[in-house]
C-alpha cells in the first residue's frame, strides 16, 4: 500500500503545479506592482516609492491613476519623470514606471499609515495598498572596500586603487571624499570610469558606487612601503580605507648640455670641449654608466671621463666631451648624438654643432687668391706690350 500511496501523492502534486502554471499563463488584465509595498520611514523626510503599471492580453490603452486613500494630513503625489500625472499610456503586454511621493505632516507620530493607489483602464481596474511605518530608521553609515588594498611599482608608476563606496543608511547621501598620502605624494579621487576629479559623490540609500584613488609619488622616492588613506564622510559619520603602495628601486639616466643647452660651436679640424651633465634621476643606484657619441663621418669624439662604476640615486656627474670636426667640414650646422647608458637605463641628447672653418685657412685662401691675381696681372702686362 505504501508504494501506490506515494505514486498517488506525486501525481496530485504534479497536477497541482501544472494547474498553477496554466493559470499564470492564462492571466489577462491590469495590475499595479512594487518591490516594497511596506516600508519603514523616518518622521521628518518625504519618501518616494517606485510603482509599475502592467497589462497583459489587453489592447493599447490609457490608464487613469489616482490616490484612492491616504491618511489625514499626509500628502501623496503620483509622478512620471518627476512631474505630477493622472494617467499613463500602456501598450499591449507592456508596463509603465511611475513614482508615488509621500510627504508626512509635522510630527505624525509612530504607527503604520496606509495609502491606496487605484488604476482604471478600458473595462478593467485595480488597486495597490502601500503601508508606511513611522519609526526608527537605519542610522547613517558608510563603508569603503578596496578591490586591491596594496599595489607595487617604481617611483615613476601612477598607482590606481579601485574602491567601492557604500551608503548603508536608509536615505540618500552626498558623500564627501578625500585621499591622503605621505608628504610630497600627489593623490586624487576620480570616477571609476573617467578622469573627472571628485570631492563629493551622491549615493542612493542602500546603494554603492566605485571610485578610483590615484597616487603619484615623487620621482626620487626611496624604496619602501607607504600608506594611503581614503576618507568618506556624511552627516558626521566617517569611514576610512587603509591601503599601501610598495615603491621598488629603479635608476633613470638623463644627459644634458651646459645650462640645459643642446648646441655648441666648433672649428673644422680643431678640438672643442663640450661640458655634459649625466644624472641618475631615479631612486636606485646605476652601475657601469658609460658615455659615447655618434658624430658625422670623419669626426672624432673622446670623453673625460667616459665611464662611472656606479651612480647613486639623484646623483650627477660632469663629463667633458672633446669634439674635433673633420678638417674637410664646411661651414654649417651638424648633428651629434651623445649617449649615456647603464646596465638597465639609457639616455640620449642630440646636439646641433655649428662649424666654422679655421682662420688660418682663410688667410691662406686670401694669399692664394692674391698670388693668382698678381700672376694674371703680370702676364697681361708682359704679353699685352707685344
Amino acid at each position: 500500500m505504501r508504494g501506490p500511496a506515494i505514486r498517488a501523492l506525486a501525481l496530485f502534486a504534479a497536477l497541482t503545479a501544472s494547474a498553477v502554471t496554466a493559470s499564470a499563463q492564462d492571466f489577462r488584465g491590469l495590475w499595479l506592482g512594487t518591490n516594497y509595498p511596506a516600508v519603514t520611514v523616518s518622521a521628518e523626510e518625504p519618501v518616494t516609492i517606485e510603482l509599475n503599471v502592467n497589462t497583459k492580453g489587453l489592447p493599447p490603452q490609457r490608464i487613469d491613476l489616482r490616490l484612492a486613500e491616504q491618511p489625514q494630513g499626509w500628502r501623496g503625489t503620483i509622478l512620471g519623470d518627476g512631474r505630477p500625472i493622472s494617467a499613463v499610456f500602456v501598450g499591449p503586454d507592456g508596463n509603465a514606471k511611475i513614482n508615488l511621493r509621500i510627504e508626512p505632516p509635522a510630527n505624525p507620530g509612530p504607527g503604520t499609515y496606509q495609502f491606496v493607489v487605484a488604476a482604471t483602464g478600458q473595462g478593467s481596474s485595480t488597486s495597490l495598498a502601500i503601508s508606511l511605518s513611522v519609526g526608527e530608521t537605519l542610522p547613517p553609515r558608510l563603508s569603503l572596500k578596496p578591490e586591491l588594498p596594496a599595489l607595487k611599482g617604481s617611483a615613476q608608476t601612477s598607482f590606481k586603487f579601485r574602491v567601492s563606496v557604500k551608503n548603508e543608511s536608509g536615505r540618500n547621501a552626498l558623500v564627501a571624499l578625500a585621499a591622503e598620502g605621505p608628504q610630497g605624494f600627489r593623490t586624487s579621487v576620480t570616477e571609476a570610469f573617467g578622469a573627472r576629479e571628485l570631492t563629493t559623490l551622491p549615493i542612493e540609500a542602500g546603494g554603492s558606487k566605485d571610485v578610483q584613488v590615484e597616487v603619484e609619488p615623487p620621482r626620487n622616492t626611496a624604496t619602501g612601503t607607504y600608506p594611503v588613506v581614503l576618507r568618506a564622510q556624511f552627516e558626521g559619520v566617517q569611514a576610512r580605507s587603509d591601503m599601501s603602495i610598495e615603491v621598488t628601486g629603479r635608476g633613470e639616466l638623463s644627459l644634458s648640455g651646459p645650462d640645459a643647452r643642446l648646441s655648441a660651436r666648433a672649428v673644422a679640424g680643431e678640438e672643442t670641449p663640450i661640458e655634459l651633465t649625466v644624472k641618475n634621476r631615479g631612486n636606485a643606484p646605476l652601475r657601469n654608466v658609460r658615455v659615447s657619441a655618434s658624430p658625422p663621418s670623419g669626426w672624432k669624439v673622446t670623453f673625460n671621463p667616459d665611464t662611472f662604476p656606479e651612480m647613486g640615486a639623484d646623483q650627477e656627474r660632469q663629463v667633458t666631451a672633446l669634439l674635433t670636426p673633420s678638417t674637410r667640414a664646411i661651414n654649417g650646422d651638424y648633428r651629434v648624438t651623445f649617449n649615456a647608458n647603464a646596465d638597465n637605463a639609457l639616455s640620449s641628447a642630440e646636439f646641433r654643432v655649428t662649424v666654422n672653418t679655421s682662420t688660418s685657412w682663410g688667410i691662406v685662401a686670401i694669399l692664394v687668391i692674391a698670388l693668382a691675381v698678381g700672376v694674371l696681372g703680370l702676364a697681361v702686362f708682359r704679353f699685352g706690350r707685344r
